[in-house]
């Protein structure tokens, strides 16, 4: 047995070069199966192993090729603008550092995946607010005023007002007013919006702030601080001009600084006196509102007596007119009446004057409104003294005067007494 086994050694797999012995068994047939042995089989299986797993390794390569080639692709929705930003630098239109940013459009864009490009989308349709923080005063022990509801916060009253806790302004006149304000705005280039400042809404409320303690300056605080008690409303109505004055500064110092908002509108939802002072307040614009309305009352009795004396004087002036042509017209008759008679007097003086006398003396004659009087001759011959008041002012007699008057003419009724009436 020994001796067969070495004869016929067993041919090791996989080992090449080695011719077997010529005393071995002769290979069989090619076309006669031979089982497969295990190291075979191995072979195989690590073979296909291999084989799928670099297949898989290729399409993972792939999927991950297509997704951070797809990963750059970014929407822009309406109302928004995008800046790319290439390695922290805001890509441009052009080669040139001059040219302007490129900002895209709402749609879909293409840019680098992350690490490389940098997307920043701007909201240029959203509406912003940015709240003052100078003129009011504390509404809780931890916070300033923020605007929300009443029921959320109390204030703090305290004999005096604190600047350190309190905000308040200067008013034209040396007044204590406190004001709240809120801004609204939208973003107008998202450039500068996006690399002129760090924090725009800071920026934003600090204007507001400045536009306030600048436009407080130019009003007295009459004219700002409104009370409603009941019956009494006072107001002067100049918050229109306050608000439309602070709206301009914001918008000037907006475009001065190259923030890139538009102003959309200001809210002035609080103004009031000190809390301390207010029933001062309320008498002093009480006071004002009353001295107005007697300044207007006067104002318009003064307009209604200027217009009277105005219309009497145009009466008066087309009166005189009037007047002045009548007489005129008059005088011109009595020219013409005189150069018309002027020959009769010059021919016989005398017999002219007799002849006008008796004429004039017939017309009073006629005349019914005309009293003539008989003054008899005295006894002794001497002449009367006649006098006669012509056109007396009339005047209210007493009627002690009336009594005396009437007894003198009974006792003067003798002859040689005044004039008699017939």
């Amino acid at each position: 047995m020994a001796d067969n086994d070495n004869d016929n050694p067993i041919p090791l797999p996989g080992v090449t070069g080695v011719e077997p012995d010529s005393t071995s068994t002769p290979p069989e047939d090619e076309g006669q199966f031979r089982p497969e042995t295990a190291s075979e089989a191995g072979s195989k299986a690590l073979e296909e192993a291999l084989r799928v797993g670099f297949i898989i390794v290729r399409v993972i390569i792939a999927a991950l090729i297509v997704v951070f080639l797809f990963s750059g692709y970014y929407q822009v929705e309406s109302g928004q603008q995008a800046v790319v930003l290439r390695f922290g630098k805001a890509i441009r239109s052009g080669a040139s550092k001059s040219s302007p940013i490129d900002l895209k459009e709402a749609g879909g864009h293409f840019a680098w995946p992350a690490g490389v490009d940098e997307v920043a989308k701007v909201p240029m349709a959203e509406i912003h607010s940015a709240r003052s923080t100078v003129g009011m005063y504390q509404k809780s022990a931890d916070k300033t005023f923020t605007g929300e509801t009443a029921e959320e916060e109390v204030d703090v009253m305290t004999e005096f007002l604190d600047p350190k806790r309190d905000g308040f302004l200067f008013t034209r006149d040396a007044s204590i007013i406190h004001v709240g304000a809120t801004l609204r705005y939208k973003i107008q280039k998202a450039d500068d919006y996006l690399f002129r400042y760090h924090n725009v809404a800071m920026v934003a409320t600090n204007i507001l702030d400045n536009a306030l303690v600048h436009a407080a300056s130019q009003f007295r605080a009459k004219e700002l601080v409104f009370f409603n008690t009941g019956e009494d409303s006072v107001s002067q109505g100049k918050r229109q001009d306050f608000r439309d004055t602070v709206q301009r500064l914001v918008e000037q110092r907006a475009a001065d600084y190259e923030m890139g908002i538009q102003v959309n509108d200001l809210i002035i939802d609080t103004i009031e006196a000190p809390k301390q002072v207010e029933e001062a307040f309320k008498e002093f614009n009480k006071a004002s509102f009353r001295r107005s309305e007697m300044e207007r009352l006067a104002n318009i009795d003064a307009q209604n007596i200027r217009t009277g004396a105005e219309k009497d004087a145009f009466r008066i002036r087309a009166e005189a007119q009037v007047e002045a042509s009548r007489i005129e017209s008059s005088v011109k008759a009595d020219e013409n009446a005189l150069e018309k008679i002027l020959p009769l007097y010059q021919a016989n003086p005398g017999l002219f004057m007799q002849q006008q006398l008796l004429q004039t003396l017939q017309r009073l004659m006629e005349n019914e409104q005309v009293e003539i009087w008989f003054v008899p001759a005295r006894n002794d011959g001497t002449p009367r003294q006649l006098r006669l008041l012509l056109n007396p002012e009339p005047r209210k007699a007493k009627k002690k005067e009336i009594k005396q008057h009437q007894g003198g003419l009974h006792q003067e009724s003798s002859p040689g007494g005044p004039p008699m009436r017939p």
